[in-house]
């Protein structure tokens, strides 16, 4: 796997990347095991779900090449994936913390384990239709 200085990118399509790291879990971490990639559920795609070497659940979310300005929307991409999936196993009753890895090009970045009282929606970000005033609703107009 060729890493790229220059540009911040791998020299890997996503999914081959994805595999790769599936097939190669100590990649990610030592201890670490995958059990899922490609975890598709009601807010998006998980890349990789697994555990690490504490038995943790883990989200890994992973990105080919990373930028400064890309490295926010990639960290805040993750913590909402797992803030999601923190909840999809606290409703099915696995009352784990949930942790966060995020696999870029410069490296590994530990998000951490979720906080049960962080909620997303307390970012402080507002929307696109926040600063434009528009209404929350989506109407389709049929023709």
């Amino acid at each position: 796997m060729e890493t790229s200085d220059e540009g911040k990118a791998v020299s890997m399509k996503h999914n081959d990347l994805v595999n790769y790291l599936f097939e190669h879990s100590n990649e990610i971490e030592d201890g670490f095991r995958c059990i899922f990639k490609e975890f598709w559920f009601s807010h998006g795609r998980i890349d990789i779900l697994g555990v690490d070497k504490n038995k943790v659940p883990t989200t890994v979310e992973v990105k080919t090449r990373i930028t400064n300005k890309s490295k926010l929307e990639s960290e805040r991409q993750a913590r909402k994936y797992r803030f999601q999936m923190s909840e999809f196993l606290k409703a099915i009753g696995v009352s784990k913390p949930l942790r966060c890895l995020l696999w870029t090009p410069n490296g590994i970045l530990d998000l951490g384990q979720e906080e049960p009282e962080l909620r997303i929606e307390t970012c402080g970000i507002p929307s696109s239709r926040e600063v434009f005033g528009l209404k929350k609703e989506v109407y389709r107009r049929d023709f």
